[in-house]
């Protein structure tokens, strides 16, 4: 059952390694199950299952997320804490429960401060079934900022009202309650607009503030509503009126409608309407002067009629005025008036044309009430006078002296037929000026039209003479001009006038001349003036520049070779450039002249040619410091540099070990600009060092009292090939205390090598020290064939037996063993040194396989570190695909390791898994420490053990990552960063490059043989030089054949469930009852 005021947060369940196709179809069921019934009655829920689920295998959770298969790791339980929301618990403050049941996990949470509103602390503990909790889960902390409760206003918008009526309590009623509780909040509501408030019409918008009495838990609230306020409708007054005659028009005594408000009225008939005898109806439409708020109105009354006897209409119809003949009878002459309505009918009709003298005009009028009038007639006298002829007759064009008058001038028309005499009569030469011609007219039909007469003028201009003058041909800027281009001719006697005149030299460009004529008869002709144009083009200047002397390549071009001379001012342009360098060879050099006078002369050029000689480059290279046997010639002695880009050729090349002397050094440079600088040499001398052998000797195992010193104590080990002389010597018995042993080295090569000592230390014990067993294992547990490495973890051993409990024995110090049947196996492994032997056992548990499980050897990888010192590890998946380059990114940022790639030479199928575990120490797997002080230890393993191997991949890279921070606080030389690989029982460096930053890590890439074992260290000053080698050179010993983790068989690390953990088929049990006893308890309450 629910606790009051507590939420329930449902889960769904889990996959699980025991899964089967009838489990997991019952599982996908109540999942759903779970997720509808959350969604429907609105009850949160964390999905565990899609959280948890393999992705390549959904039926089986993924591998950093679980333990055995069945129960949660760190990571698991971190994961679902995550996917808790905060605000989950802002109004749940005690207890929350997971479904199903308290079976998988239960949460707690407690204000841990301010139990007010504000910011709140809450503390969130998660317990597992058995009460156990995991690092960085259990006492997490959520701050939440609880602020003041809103109160909840309900308040409807309040149903429409008429315009005026006033707002009171019927409108203005909202309420507060709590959001949560629902209960009533008491305070004070102020209203706006406030009650007794007269809206006008229209959609008005009512607020109310509402300030709660509990300030201190509440905050303030406001809300809006809108209430529609209609127009009103006027009332309107208006009785019957009084029964009237025939005859009697529509008045005030009829219409007069009152209304309860101002405005206007509108009557149908309106007032002096003289209605027929009978019953009417009169009808008015009334307007509001306030229309914004009142409606328009409307209102019927009816009124009575009565006969009386038929009157006869009034005619009215004066005498019209005069009309001319021609001008169509219209309403200006048939405009007779009756006192009634009705229709005219006269004689002669509308359109009629009368001829000239005094005519009569009659008419018959209708009344259209006939019931009531008769008909009616009227005449009337006209008098149309006689027409004058219209005579059309425009002044004519001007004409220019010469011209005889036609008919194109004597044009004149009449509107009637006729005919014209004109004067001047046509044919008549007119002298220039303006003269009158006048048209006499006749009519035809004289009874109805006179005679008419017009005159119009005419402007008879003087003729201009005909100049003939075509455009002369181009001359040369400095040629004058002479009647060769002034020569026009003009078509009557006369004198001209040239401008410019003859002898005037022009500019460069179209110039325009220009005539001025005079003609001898001034009277009938005008002046006269002609343009033509002639193209003056321009003068070429002459250049004087002859080819320059040779010059060597580098010098630039100047004034010695870019000196040309102009035969007019002006500029020269030179390109190439002054200062411009040439390359070696025969070059063009060009000028381009600008003359000042640009007007009248043209830009002129002119090239000539130069040959440049090449330029010996100049090479500077100084002794190199001295160097020791052994190290190759590298940048730091072929530095040669060169005064132009080139590339050195160095005899002895780069990378030759030269032998211990003085030693010549040489170089040839070939320039890059082979065009312009020719090859040099140089030389220098270099003193080569004899070298200092490398002795690798660790402190010696102690010994007891009594034991000879011997090659296992004398084992000095030299990076080249000689002799050691020991002190003490071999066979030598120390007394009990600690000794210094020496060894004195002497190199077979004395020519490169100098000789060198080496001593360490001993300690020799008064008691004999006896072996301690000790041993672990990759797995305890798994299915056949089970592939086991053992870690040998014994003390004082020189030697080893091993019982697998199988039949099976090994003699190495760390063997691996495949177990092929199922069954309980007893490891025994004997420790055995001179002074004694121990024993240590442990059980191996090897099971069949079940149905429904299923591994691929090439993609699942596992790992065979301790857990107990791994702190983190993150694993990526990613398809191998031959001949494409494969890349694992780590993006959950778990470990140092950013990504590691390679390019494939076989495919897999299906996605292949690769692990990175940061290690909390050195990995107990390796002997040894590497060189430097360490930041990380951390491991990495890529598929199976078997895969990553030159058979597979080549080219693998690893990219990690360093805290800024850390390099900061250590006052670290990022360039000192190295990754260590261990292989064959040692640390190897590996070579190391920066390949970026960001706010809080630098990058490093590094080019690694294989994946395994890695340690990042760093170098510095102050840190005391030590190697750890366990073996010799050149020994192959079965002793010294130790497997490493490159080599290690991860095939079999599938997890067995233990013996004490429940079962998943209880789980399914316990999980589906809670959903059932759930499902009945929730429709109970």
């Amino acid at each position: 059952m629910v606790e009051d005021n507590v939420t329930p947060i449902l889960t769904t369940i889990p996959p699980s390694s025991t899964s089967t196709v009838e489990t997991n179809s019952t599982l996908t069921a109540v999942n759903a199950w779970i997720r509808n019934y959350a969604a429907t009655n609105g009850y949160y829920c964390v999905d565990l299952y899609s959280l948890l689920a393999d992705p390549i295998d959904p039926s089986t959770m993924k591998a950093d997320m679980t333990t055995d298969g069945i129960h949660l790791s760190q990571l698991g339980y971190q994961v679902w804490s995550n996917a808790i929301n905060p605000e989950w618990f802002k109004n749940d403050r005690r207890r929350v429960y997971f479904f199903p049941g308290d079976t998988l996990a239960t949460f707690n949470t407690e204000i841990l401060n301010n139990p007010g509103s504000g910011n709140k602390t809450f503390k969130v503990d998660l317990f597992t079934p058995s009460g156990v909790y995991f690092p960085g889960v259990q006492e997490s902390t959520i701050t939440i900022n609880e602020s003041k409760a809103i109160p909840l206003i309900t308040w409807d918008n309040p149903a429409n009202i008429t315009y005026g009526t006033t707002l009171s309590s019927t409108q203005l009623n909202a309420v507060a309650t709590d959001p949560v509780t629902g209960n009533n909040v008491p305070g004070n509501f102020v209203y706006t607009p406030y009650a007794g408030t007269l809206l006008g019409v229209g959609t008005h918008t009512l607020q109310v503030d509402f300030t709660p009495d509990d300030s201190a838990n509440y905050t303030t609230a406001s809300k809006t509503v809108t209430i529609n306020v209609s127009k009103t409708a006027p009332i309107i007054t208006w009785s019957t009126p009084a029964n009237i005659t025939y005859g009697t028009a529509l008045n005030s005594s009829q219409l007069n409608a009152v209304a309860s408000v101002s405005g206007t009225f509108v009557y149908t008939p309106s007032a002096g309407t003289v209605l027929d005898v009978g019953t009417h109806t009169l009808h008015v439409d009334f307007t509001p002067a306030d229309t914004i708020n009142y409606t328009t109105a409307t209102a019927d009354v009816t009124i009575n009629v009565s006969e009386r006897t038929k009157a006869t209409p009034e005619i009215t119809w004066s005498d019209p005025a005069d009309i001319t003949y021609g001008t169509a009878l219209n309403e200006a002459q048939l405009n007779a008036l009756a006192s009634v309505p009705g229709s005219f009918v006269y004689s002669p009709a509308y359109g009629t044309i009368l001829g000239a003298g005094t005519q009569t005009l009659q008419t018959t009028f209708t009344p259209a009430d006939s019931v009531n009038y008769t008909t009616a007639t009227g005449s009337v006298s006209l008098t149309v006078n006689k027409a004058t002829p219209l005579i059309t007759w425009s002044n004519p064009d001007a004409i220019s002296y010469g011209t005889a008058l036609s008919s194109t001038q004597l044009n004149a028309v009449a509107s009637v037929p006729g005919s014209f005499v004109y004067s001047p009569a046509s044919g008549t030469v007119l002298s220039a000026g303006t003269h009158d011609l006048q048209a006499n007219f006749t009519p035809a039909d004289a009874a109805n039209y006179t005679t008419a007469l017009k005159t119009v003028t005419i402007n008879v201009s003087k003729t201009d003479p005909i100049i003939t003058w075509s455009n002369p041909d181009d001359i040369t800027y400095g040629t004058a001009l002479s009647d060769t281009q002034l020569n026009a001719v003009a078509s009557v006697p006369g004198t001209f006038v040239y401008t410019p005149s003859a002898g005037t030299v022009l500019n460069s460009g179209i110039q325009t001349l220009s005539i001025n004529f005079t003609p001898a008869d001034s009277a009938n002709y005008t002046t006269a003036s002609k343009s033509v144009t002639i193209n003056i083009s321009k003068a070429i200047p002459s250049i004087t520049w002859s080819n320059p002397a040779n010059v060597a390549y580098g010098t630039a071009l100047s004034g010695t070779q870019l000196n040309a001379v102009s035969s007019v001012p002006g500029s020269f342009v030179y390109n190439p450039a002054s200062g411009t360098v040439l390359g070696a060879g025969t070059q063009t050099l060009q000028t381009t002249f600008t003359p000042a006078d640009s007007a009248n002369y043209t830009t002129a050029s002119k090239t000539v040619t130069i040959s440049i000689s090449k330029t010996l480059p100049s090479i500077t290279w100084s002794s190199p410091a001295d160097i020791t046997y052994g190290t190759a010639l590298n940048e730091a002695q072929l530095n040669a540099l060169a005064s132009v880009p080139g590339s050195f050729v160095y005899s002895p090349a780069y990378g030759t070990i030269l032998g211990a002397g003085t030693q010549t050094l040489q170089t040839t440079f070939t320039p890059a600009d082979s065009v312009n600088y020719t090859t040099a040499t140089g030389s220098v001398s270099l003193t080569v060092n004899k070298a200092t052998p490398l002795i690798t000797w660790s402190n010696p195992d102690a010994i007891s009292y009594g034991t000879a010193l011997s090659s296992t104590q004398l084992n000095a080990v030299a990076s080249v090939p000689g002799s050691f002389v020991y002190s003490p010597a071999s066979g030598t018995v120390l007394s009990a205390g600690t000794h210094d042993l020496q060894a004195n080295f002497t190199p077979t090569d004395a020519a490169n090598y100098t000789n060198i000592t080496a001593i360490v230390t001993i300690n020799v014990l008064s008691q004999p020290i006896l072996p301690v067993a000790d041993f672990n294992a990759s797995v305890f547990s798994g299915y056949a064939p089970l592939s086991v490495l053992f870690t040998d973890r014994s003390q004082n051993t020189t030697s080893w037996s091993w019982d697998f409990g199988d039949g099976a024995t090994s003699v190495k110090q760390n063997p691996k063993h495949v177990y092929s049947s199922a069954g309980i196996y007893t490891v025994r492994l004997t420790a055995v040194n001179a002074n004694g032997t121990d024993l240590k056992t442990a059980t191996i548990t090897v099971d069949k396989k079940t149905r429904g499980k299923s591994s691929n050897s090439n993609n699942n990888g596992g790992s065979p570190e301790f857990a107990k010192n791994i702190e983190v590890k993150e694993l990526s998946q990613a398809f191998i695909v031959k001949g494409k380059t494969v890349q694992f990114d780590f993006t959950k940022n778990a470990t140092c390791v950013v990504y590691v790639g390679f390019d494939a030479k076989k495919t897999v199928s299906g996605k292949t898994a690769t692990i990175a575990e940061q290690l909390k120490n050195k990995s107990t797997l390796v002997s040894g420490l590497p060189e430097g002080e360490v930041y990380n230890y951390f491991n990495v393993w890529v598929g199976n053990s078997e895969f990553a191997t030159s058979n597979n991949i080549e080219n693998p890279v690893l990219c990690f990552k360093v805290e800024k921070s850390w390099i900061q606080d250590k006052n670290i030389d990022r360039d000192s960063i190295i990754l260590n690989r261990y292989s064959n029982r040692a640390w190897e460096k590996l070579s190391t490059s920066f390949s970026g930053e960001d706010d809080k890590y630098l990058y490093f890439e590094s080019n690694v043989p294989g994946y395994s074992f890695f340690a990042i260290t760093w170098k510095s000053d102050a840190f005391l030089e030590e190697t750890v080698i366990d073996i010799q050179p050149g020994d192959s010993s079965e002793e010294n054949k130790k497997e490493t983790g490159s080599e290690i068989d991860l095939e079999s690390n599938e997890k067995k469930e233990s013996p004490g953990m429940p079962g998943f088929d209880m789980v399914y049990g316990i999980a589906g009852l809670l959903v059932v006893l759930l499902y009945k308890k929730i429709k109970v309450y």
